[in-house]
């Protein structure tokens, strides 16, 4: 049985139903989140645990732990994946560890990854968690790995997910355990995949009108109107929040792509030394092949998206690569600090020029 298939049963038997509502628009102060909706092969987003709230009735940090879990079912790549994340009391840093706490968080559980099309699905909880020796050993374990496997390189981490898919179930299906606030949605494409908070709170369904909930700088807030509106004070909840942007800022980190362009730029660089002219032109070609492998892994990359994203890092290594073997011929380096991929990302083709070139096709990668 999955994990999803596990949740629904296990939910369909309760009889609490929680409070679930988004939160966009004019009802946020503090950040401008992405006006657009979510296009697949365009756009990538990430989703933070903003904000939770932990009510006085009972022993936080002493006879109870808080853990919040998430899990994301969602297109990466050409496959189906599930990226799972626990935040327990370790990653809960300089917070007052007692009864009312409310705590910002900005705490990453999905990091930034490609919208490739169908649906995003969204399992996330606050659970209450009975405290042993055995337990916060636990609680550890899971936020470690957690904290591992939460790298911009996702597919790096996919593969290794599945122990903590494990441990989550455990977490939220434990007896000892009670489960404080839950929520879940299916997103597809369309108005309603967006950048948005959503809020779930221990109240009633329906208790807590929607117009009346608002955020301010990441914090959940009700009122009548966005100047007058308070944080929330005596009921557990949690605040997510879901990004999205048509561009990734963490190139440095996307090492697949970076490490043979960089060796492509050195190779260029060690050629300027090198007095026999076959041996040169030997290692000129050899920075050209590992430029090659630059690009085919940025065009088989999972991290990026289809349409833009992997037209805009081929064609900004190529004319990078370009640029330094320009200055090779007039016999001058390239200075590795101004050839990272950072640099040459930060003169890529717009993403809608892009878009309007359409999906990268293999054969384009051989074109110089």
């Amino acid at each position: 049985m999955s994990i999803w298939t596990w949740f629904r049963n296990r939910w369909q038997t309760e009889a609490q139903h929680f409070t679930y509502l988004p939160i966009e628009g004019d009802h946020i102060e503090g950040r401008n989140l992405f006006p657009d909706e979510i296009k697949s092969g365009e756009h990538y987003f990430k989703l933070t645990l903003a904000d939770m709230f932990l009510k006085s009735n009972r022993a936080w940090f002493s006879a109870w732990h808080p853990a919040a879990y998430s899990l994301v079912k969602l297109k990466f790549g050409d496959a189906e994946e599930t990226v799972s994340h626990v935040a327990g009391p370790s990653s809960i840093k300089d917070v007052d560890q007692h009864a009312n706490a409310s705590i910002s968080l900005n705490h990453t559980l999905v990091p930034v990854v490609p919208f490739n099309g169908g649906d995003v699905e969204l399992e996330s909880g606050l659970v209450a968690v009975k405290d042993s020796d055995d337990v916060q050993q636990f609680l550890k374990v899971l936020t470690d790995v957690s904290t591992t496997l939460a790298v911009p390189q996702l597919s790096v981490a996919v593969s290794f997910a599945q122990p903590l898919v494990n441990g989550i179930e455990g977490l939220a299906g434990s007896n000892k355990n009670q489960t404080v606030v839950r929520l879940h949605d299916t997103f597809s494409a369309g108005p309603t995949l967006r950048a948005r908070y959503l809020a779930a709170i221990a109240a009633p369904a329906g208790s807590i009108p929607a117009g009346e909930l608002f955020v301010k700088n990441d914090t959940l807030c009700r009122g009548a109107n966005l100047a007058s509106a308070k944080p929330i004070q005596g009921r557990d909840y949690i605040l997510l929040r879901i990004d999205a942007m048509s561009q990734r800022d963490d190139w440095e980190d996307l090492t697949s792509i970076k490490e043979p362009f960089m060796q492509a730029i050195e190779m260029l660089n060690a050629a300027l030394n090198e007095p026999a002219p076959d041996k040169q032109k030997g290692m000129v070609e050899e920075a050209q092949r590992r430029l090659g492998a630059a690009k085919l892994a940025a065009y088989r990359s999972k991290d990026l998206t289809k349409v833009v994203g992997r037209r805009q890092v081929v064609d900004a290594l190529q004319r990078k690569f370009s640029e330094a073997k320009q200055m090779f011929g007039s016999g001058a380096a390239a200075p590795l600090e101004d050839f990272s991929l950072s640099h040459a990302m930060a003169q890529a083709m717009p993403p809608a020029e892009a878009k309007a070139l359409g999906e990268l096709d293999e054969s384009e990668l051989y074109l110089q």
